[in-house]
Formats: C-alpha cells, structure tokens, sequence
C-alpha cells in the first residue's frame, strides 16, 4: 500500500486520473487490513486479494460519491453500488477510488492527460481509467462504452481494452447514456489481465479449445484509412508486419464491406440519447440544466425511426463481412463518427417530420393522453426540448 500510494502521489497530480478523495489511503489500508483478517490462509484467498481496481465516476460504490464528471455538489446522485463493482469486491479487489469521466459519459472532457504525453488526450469517456492502468495505478480499471468509450481510451494509452457483447456485464448501479447500447467494459494491463477479471464479471463463461488454426485478421483500407495522418499509418503498417511475420493472414477489406456504418439515423440515435436528464433526477447535468442540448430535437419518437433506418446499414455491413474469410476484424474506435453529421441528422428529423419529440426514458406518457399542452409545458420547465405540432396539441 505505501508504494501504491507513493506513486500516486509521483504520477497522478500531473496526470489527474483519479478523482480526488480525503481520507483514500486510510480508507484502503483498513479494508486491506480486514480482508487479510478475513483471509489469512494464502491458499483461502480470492483471485483479486487485494488488486487495487479504478471505478470510472458514473458507477455508484457504496462509500464514495458520485458525481459524473459533473460540478454537482456530492450526495445529489445516488443509487445502490454497482453490481460489477460488488463482485470484484467478492472475488478480493479494493476499490482504489473514482477515476475521472468526462462529463455524464459523454462530450465534455475532464482534466486527464495521457501518461504517455501530457500534451494529448487520453481519449473518453473512460479518460481516468485508461489513463490509470497506463500510469500504473492500478492493474484494473471499471469503463463504459455506448460509442467508443473503452476501445478508444484503450488505444490512446495503450492498454487492453475489453467490452464485451451487450448484456454480458451487468449495468445496474450504472448512470445511463443509453440503456439500449451502454456497455460495461475494464480496462487492464495485459490480456492475461481481461482473462482473469471477466469471468468474474460476465453473467456466463464457458472456456472455448483453443483453435488449432491462427485467426485471419480483418483490417481497414481505402477510403477509411485515407483520414489517418502519415505517422499513424506509419505505425499502423508496422504492426501488420508485425502480424504477418508472427505467422498471421492480414486481409485488408475495402468501403465495400461498409465497415465502417455512419448513418444520420445513428446520429440522432447517439445524440438523443443524453436527453433523459432531470434537474431533479440522479442524471441532471450542472445547475439543473441538460447535459448536452445542441444534437437534440430527436428524442423517443425519431430514434425509434433511426433504428429502422440504422439497423440495415449493420445488416449491410454482416453481408459484406459474411462474404469474407475474416475471423477477427480491428474495431473503429469511435472518434466522433455517428455525431459528426449533424445537418444529415437534422434533415432526418424533417423527413420524419413528428408531431411529437419527447427524450428517451421519459416515463410519463399517460399524461400526454390527459393534456397535452400542460405536458409540454411541464417538460420545457425541465429544461429538456421538446416539438409539439400545435395541431395535435389537444388531441
């Protein structure tokens, strides 16, 4: 614990990965003290016995506050611990303490910088966590995904990033962005790391044999690489190389294959999803206003009609991977793809042209039903946008 806590103090205050919080080490060397009084057989002792972990600061542990990356004073949000949080806890882990996220896991970035380079960006939202196993202080790190929240940071810092399918890591305890696309994902330093810590996390584990022939490897080309600078095509080169020489097949898949899916469907998907937000509520953004306002004007009816649209630009992209002999493929690290084309999304709206936008998760449509107009006037006083066509307001 005194090295742990000396190197926080050497690396974090440049690098702010952590969350600050009085009183962190006296906190983690009673709890060290009582699970070594719980396990004091070494042959007795759980996998993680005693592996300091990073939470990102949207997951609720049940001694610390949460805050979201946000200014809202403490205590303001709360909500029972999470429940991937708990069971590293039973299987050993201390919880080293918050990492920094940015802002209600979305735009706004925190003060993390990258242990690499202080002068660049860690990648978000998950910047503490991936900044925090990078730097060393700690071997495992808690992050979310809806877009390219672990992969992204993951790749920024150099460590391993795992997200896994949608459901296998439970999000209870978790601040939602999405509920239909927020994933829970860890950050570790090795694979031997992801390997150790995800059966202990997912909801099934079953151990495949390994197969007796090397995976081929899918990677990028044409048009998608071409965004890339000199320099990262230069080390992008230099590992397939370094595939190709270990004994691996590198097939290169072009646009054709609609690797990567940028729909403006998915756009007003992504950017509405934030719109849950309640001053009142434990995912209000600063002073009561909403977290970020400027994609909205999609909401609950819009996104339903974005996934119909969305879902065959996926169903495109399978086609085209189906034709392939492709086993792994590089993942897009999300760097702003679905949000990027605001003016597509907002032509979409016009298209679709709703009477009604309200945000995601609201839960109180029977009072719609009841008047309309006193409804929207109740969700503008919250602050959260909404379009109603004045011809269906009584309706």
């Amino acid at each position: 614990m005194d090295e742990l806590e000396e190197r926080a103090a050497a690396v974090d205050p440049e690098i702010e990965a952590l969350v600050a919080e009085e009183g962190r080490w006296e906190r983690l060397r009673d709890q060290a003290a009582a699970l070594t009084e719980r396990y004091p057989d070494p042959a007795d002792r759980p996998p993680l016995y005693g592996v300091p972990v990073g939470v990102k600061d949207i997951f609720h542990v049940e001694e610390l506050p949460t805050r979201a990356g946000s200014d809202l004073p403490p205590g303001v949000i709360t909500g029972d611990e999470a429940a991937a949080v708990t069971a590293l806890r039973r299987a050993g882990a201390l919880v080293l303490g918050k990492t920094v996220t940015t802002e209600f896991a979305h735009m706004s970035p925190g003060p993390t910088r990258n242990p690499h380079d202080t002068d660049r960006t860690p990648g978000g939202s998950s910047s503490g966590s991936a900044a925090a196993v990078a730097a060393g202080l700690c071997p495992v790190a808690f992050g979310t995904q809806t877009i390219g929240s672990v992969i992204r940071p993951a790749a920024f810092c150099g460590v391993v990033g795992y997200k896994p399918s949608f459901g296998r890591i439970s999000t209870e305890g978790v601040i939602p962005l999405s509920e239909s696309v927020d994933h829970v994902g860890v950050f570790t330093q090795d694979t031997a790391g992801v390997s150790l810590v995800a059966p202990l996390l997912c909801d099934s584990w079953r151990t495949l044999p390994a197969p007796t022939e090397r995976p081929t490897i899918g990677v990028p080309d044409g048009a998608y690489l071409e965004q890339a600078s000199d320099t990262a095509l230069d080390a992008f080169e230099d590992h397939l190389d370094a595939l190709t020489a270990a004994g691996y097949d590198v097939v290169r898949v072009d646009d054709a294959a609609r690797v990567d899916v940028d729909t403006p469907a998915g756009a007003v998907t992504c950017w509405s999803v934030p719109a849950h937000n309640d001053p009142e509520g434990p995912n209000a953004g600063p002073n009561g206003s909403v977290v970020h306002p400027p994609g909205f004007g999609c909401g609950f009816l819009l996104s339903v009609g974005g996934r119909t649209v969305f879902w065959p630009g996926d169903s495109d992209a399978l086609d085209g991977f189906a034709e392939l002999d492709v086993s792994i493929f590089l993942a897009n690290i999300g760097g702003g793809g679905l949000v990027s084309d605001r003016r597509a999304a907002a032509d979409l709206a016009e298209e679709l042209d709703p009477d009604l936008v309200v945000p995601i998760h609201y839960d109180t449509f029977d009072r719609l039903e009841a008047d309309g107009e006193a409804f929207a006037g109740d969700v503008a006083a919250r602050s959260i946008p909404v379009a109603l066509d004045a011809r269906s307001a009584n309706q």
